[in-house]
Parts: C-alpha cells; structure tokens; sequence
C-alpha cells in the first residue's frame, strides 16, 4: 500500500476564543467581547467540572448575574450575538450553549421584549441539542411568560400568538416524553423550590439599569402573576405560605443591611402587584400592608403605589371604611405638586384619584368634578414617556409600565 501524506493540522482553537480575538479588537466592540471570553471560561468551567456540577452550577450562575448586571450591550449587539452563536453552534453545541446562556442574560438587561423572547428561544435549542434540559426548560418558560405578557397588553395577532405559544409549549412536552420529566412547563417542586424560583424570578427580573422605582418592577411583576396563577388555578395549591415565606425573607434583609430598603420594597411592590393582578385581594393587601410599615418618604412613588394599591384591595373586598380610611391618611399635597413633572408619580397620583373616585361611588358620595378631567394632566404626563415601538430594554418598561396602568385605571373607573 502506498505511502499517504497526510495534512498537519495545528492545535485546535475555540471557536469561543476566536470570535472574541476577532471583536476585541474592533472599536466599540468591547462588551461584546467580553460576553464571547465570559463564555470560553463557562466552557473550560464545564470540561473542569467534576462528578457533581455544584462548582460549574454556581460559575453559570455568576456568569449569567455578570452579564445581567456588568454587560453594556446595546440591542444591535445582543443580535450580532444570537448570528455568532449559530455560527459556532456548526462546531460545537457546548460552546453555542453557554454563550447562549449568558446572551439570553444580556438581553434581559438590555433588549426590548421581543429580543428576549428570541433569546430565550435560542437558549431554549441550544441547551436541548447540549442535553441540558432543566435550562431548556428556562427557556421555554421565559419565552412563554414573554408572549403571554404580549399577547395580554399590547396590540398583535392573538390567533396567531395563541398558536406560537401551543408550538413551544408542545416542544417542552416532546423533551419531557425524551427524559421523563414529570414537571409542566411553570411547575416547581414544592413550596421551598417555588419560594427560590418566584424569589429569583422578582430578583432577576428587577431593572439593574438606570430604572430604580415601579418601572423596574413591571416586568417582573406579569411573570410573577402567571407562575402564580398557574400554581393556584392549575395545581390547585395557595400560593400565600410561599409569599410569606420570601416576605419574611425579605424583611429579614432590611434589619440587617439598611442600604437594601428600596430594592426590597421594590421587591414587595412586585409581589403585592402580582397577587392583585391574579385577583387575590386579601393577600394583596396584606403585602402592601407590610410594605408600607418600611416606607420612610410618604412621597416616593412607591408608597404612594403601596397606599393606591392596598386602598384598591381594601375596596375589592367590599371593606369601604378601611379604603376610605387609608385615602384619608394619605398626605397628598407633595405629591400632587410632583405629579407635574415625575411620570411614575404622575401615573400613581392617577392610580388614587381613580380609586378614592370609585370609592366614594361605592359609599354613595360623589367626587367634586369630572373625575376623568382630573386624570387627564397626571395620565398626560405619564403617557408621555411611552413609546409606541419599543427598542431598547428601557423603552420596552416604560412602554408596559404605562399600558399597565391605563388598564388598571380604566378597570378602576368601570366599577363606578
């Protein structure tokens, strides 16, 4: 048999660490060579693993907090991103994997709703095809939560997101046939794995960027309502010892690092916001009664949230003197002045003008003026902020934050 030369290769190179050679050196493209190094040392962190994964657990973990929190991606990167990753998912599925992971974390932080429903998706296949399916699941679930919240406050095709929606919920029941996952796509294993997964769902889900108040939340606060309301109405379970339970967490925070109080009391706005949207009014009123015991400034937004928003639970359960009662208490001078230039004081100044309104019907008074008169300076401020197509992760809250509360006042006022 003849001699056959053969071609030399030289020594293999990541295709991780080659995408990021090639943009660190092109300007402006710094944050998105990072993300690409971040994810050559996750894929090192796996092939270091060990037996148990714990130690490779909490290196994702981290990377995904630091690409959340330290990533500068604009939305423009974070699709380059999505391009790179199918590309190197041609060679490894490893490596389109845990860059995946933490694209999809940057585009929590950054991207408009519809780009992070893409970035779930994408993480979604990609951890399939790397057989990681407790991440394929985070995937599906995100992507779905993403879509409802679409579908439930802005204007699209609700056929065809209906339909969307059943095709990816149909894929997560196909892996479950593969594995044998007993676990429906927003399920949790029992109440101490639902109090992590709904404690790191608000706190993941909170705005890190440059929104610090009741816009950073809002997010946070639809997908929160749609894992309760699946645990209550689909697995027929009370979702108020879990609630309890990260309240109590929560507050324990606050006694030990003062610095923490508004994150927290964002935290708390989440979850009592939750719970009304889902209708439990008692349990909303409890949460925002806890809240504002650690309120300090009457006039931050939140507070003046927290007062709306019980008063309103207060009303839905027919306890007419103790909505009356939490109105009356409220001193609203201050905040009537600021509802002039701040949109999120704007909008819940409206929030409790529309509830003392329906209030006073429900007790047979009448509000002095037209109410919806009234409303139009606080809501013209507001709507001000909105944009019609959102762009960037910050437009997106905005955006949402204001359809939220438009819904909740005109809700508010039909009860009149």
């Amino acid at each position: 048999m003849p001699d056959v030369d053969f071609l030399e290769f030289g020594p293999f190179i990541n295709p991780l660490k080659q995408a990021a050679a090639r943009y660190k050196s092109q300007p402006g493209q710094a944050g998105l060579a990072a993300i690409l190094e971040q994810a050559t040392e996750l894929s090192q962190a796996w092939d270091q693993r060990g037996e148990d994964g714990t130690a490779f657990a909490c290196r994702l973990e981290q990377g995904r907090e630091s690409a959340r929190r330290g990533s500068e991606l604009r939305p423009e990167q974070v699709g380059l991103l999505f391009g790179i990753a199918e590309q190197i998912g041609e060679e490894s599925y490893k490596d389109e994997y845990m860059l995946m992971e933490l694209v999809q974390a940057a585009a929590v932080a950054c991207a408009p709703l519809q780009m992070r429903n893409e970035g779930s998706l994408r993480l979604a296949i990609a951890a399939k095809r790397f057989t990681r399916w407790d991440r394929a699941r985070y995937g599906y679930a995100d992507l779905v939560e993403g879509m409802q919240i679409m579908a439930r406050l802005f204007q699209v095709d609700l056929q065809q997101y209906a339909q969307v929606e059943d095709k990816y919920r149909q894929r997560w029941e196909q892996v479950r046939a593969q594995t044998g996952d007993a676990r429906a796509l927003f399920d949790a294993d029992g109440r101490q794995t639902r109090e992590a997964d709904w404690t790191h769902m608000v706190e993941w889900g909170s705005d890190c960027g440059s929104n610090q108040g009741l816009i950073a939340q809002i997010d946070a606060t639809l997908r929160l309502a749609i894992r309760q309301e699946h645990a209550r109405d689909l697995k027929g379970e009370t979702i108020a010892p879990t609630v309890e339970h990260m309240l109590a967490q929560w507050e324990a925070a606050i006694a030990q690092d003062e610095t923490k109080r508004l994150e927290i009391l964002r935290f708390m706005a989440t979850v009592g916001d939750a719970a009304i949207e889902i209708g439990e009014w008692h349990l909303g009123a409890s949460v925002f009664g806890r809240l504002l015991r650690h309120a300090r400034d009457a006039n931050h937004p939140i507070t003046l949230h927290a007062v709306a928003q019980k008063a309103l639970c207060h009303l839905m359960q027919g306890e007419l003197p103790a909505c009356h009662g939490q109105l009356q208490a409220y001193p609203r001078a201050q905040v009537e002045l600021l509802s002039g230039s701040i949109a999120t004081v704007a909008g819940e100044f409206a929030r409790l003008l529309a509830v003392e309104h329906a209030c006073r019907g429900s007790l047979g008074e009448t509000t002095e003026g037209d109410i919806r008169e009234r409303l139009r300076a606080p809501l013209r401020t507001v709507r001000l902020i909105a944009s019609p197509e959102p762009t960037s992760r910050t437009e997106y809250l905005r955006a949402l934050y204001v359809a939220v509360l438009f819904r909740d006042i005109e809700a508010t006022l039909a009860r009149c």
